[in-house]
């Protein structure tokens, strides 16, 4: 993989991410009234990121962590690995077999993503 693609694979990472949270926040403000949007969200995300050879966007940040783009853009990995324990939070949610572990699945997730839009309410910008 070359420095370029490096580069498009983590820009494009925190694209999608910032549109899974932004669809998260949405949903939030309107009270969860939005499965379905976040839920396309979730799949698109996913599906890119699968397609890219990883399972989940954590693996994918992680494994440009240690690359010399994740050094250069660091600012930009920032936000993928941000946005990236907001979307572990939503499979973990997804997956709860109980009530009582989905409030708390949903509490865990409502607080990383005010992380994430406390953090990057800007978007990361390569120089």
């Amino acid at each position: 993989m070359t420095h370029d693609d490096e580069i498009d694979l983590l820009v494009g990472g925190a694209v999608l991410t910032r549109m899974f949270c932004a669809e998260l926040k949405d949903c939030r403000a309107l009270q969860g009234n939005c499965g379905k949007r976040v839920r396309s969200a979730a799949r698109l995300l996913f599906q890119w990121v699968e397609a890219r050879g990883y399972s989940r966007p954590s693996l994918l940040a992680y494994a440009l962590k240690s690359t010399d783009v994740g050094r250069e853009c660091f600012e930009v990995l920032q936000e993928l690995l941000n946005g990236a324990t907001v979307c572990d939070d939503y499979e973990v949610l997804m997956s709860a077999d109980y009530s009582r572990e989905a409030d708390e699945d949903w509490a865990r997730l409502q607080e990383h993503l005010a992380s994430y839009w406390s953090k990057h309410g800007v978007p990361a910008l390569l120089s």
